[in-house]
């Protein structure tokens, strides 16, 4: 049997095909970009940037961030599977919903999916999308940002609040404002998971606004009223990594790296080590 070969062009057409996605719904960031000296200006403009999944194929080699994505959405479909027909679920910064395209594909039935995000274009196409695509549990998507979320919003019993990869694209200020609203929203119960890059004190990615330290946004979550319940480290960079490793895990590391690359490895062994990763993911309640 002859070997079928595609052209990188062709993937990537079948990809979009797959995704659902145009070119013109997101603007493309790339994993790969300049890293630049962190500003600490308070300005109320956010990036609207995305990491691209088409960008990420086209480039040959799947960056740590899109398997790190792809793995925060496993951790948090557990974590709302848990809860049921009861799970209340506020996406903030939703994007394309991809997670709620994952709960769709885990077969979850939530009481409530709705997500947010200051893009009302990239919404208004979510919104078009899924008028003729079934979802089979209840399913909302909003144009707005959550600094300035309605108290009727945050007076829901969310029993999940997501965040992922928003609090660098907003100036600090703007960054603990969400903090605070996200304590509002979490008020009645439920867990709020918060994840960003870990500003390693020198330069950060051009199209962040700005990224904070490890110690830094844990004393922002706590001033905004709620309490850190666990952190996970997502991914880090491999030298960073083998400095904080036990003698147990170096011997784990050292097998397992006769298959798995240094991406692989970094997703494995960064969630047992925070302090040592580049982005982690806090789970966070109300006080």
């Amino acid at each position: 049997m002859s070997q079928i070969e595609f052209t990188p062009e062709q993937l990537i057409q079948a990809a979009k095909q797959l995704l659902h996605k145009p070119d013109d719904i997101l603007p493309p960031s790339s994993a790969h970009g300049t890293a630049v000296p962190q500003e600490t200006g308070d300005e109320a403009s956010y990036d609207k940037t995305q990491l691209s999944m088409l960008q990420g194929m086209n480039l040959m080699r799947i960056h740590r961030d899109y398997l790190a994505h792809a793995i925060r959405y496993e951790f948090l479909i557990g974590r709302i599977k848990a809860e049921g027909e009861h799970a209340m679920v506020l996406d903030i910064g939703c994007a394309d919903v991809p997670l709620m395209r994952a709960m769709r594909s885990s077969m979850l039935r939530p009481a409530l999916y709705y997500g947010v995000d200051v893009r009302p274009n990239l919404i208004t196409k979510v919104k078009d999308y899924y008028a003729t695509h079934r979802v089979h549990f209840p399913f909302e998507v909003e144009y707005m940002d959550f600094t300035q979320a309605p108290q009727t919003l945050l007076d829901q019993p969310w029993t999940q609040v997501v965040c992922l990869e928003v609090i660098e694209h907003m100036p600090q200020g703007r960054g603990e404002m969400l903090l605070k609203n996200i304590q509002r929203a979490l008020s009645s119960g439920g867990k709020g998971y918060v994840s960003t890059p870990v500003f390693d004190g020198k330069r950060k990615a051009k199209h962040h606004r700005y990224e904070w330290k490890g110690e830094e946004l844990k004393l922002a979550i706590q001033n905004a009223g709620l309490n850190v319940l666990n952190r996970w480290g997502t991914f880090g960079n491999i030298y960073d990594l083998k400095k904080v490793l036990s003698p147990e895990e170096k011997l784990v590391w050292d097998k397992l790296s006769s298959y798995y690359g240094p991406i692989a490895l970094s997703l494995i062994f960064s969630p047992n080590h925070p302090e040592a990763a580049r982005n982690s993911i806090w789970e966070v309640e109300s006080r």
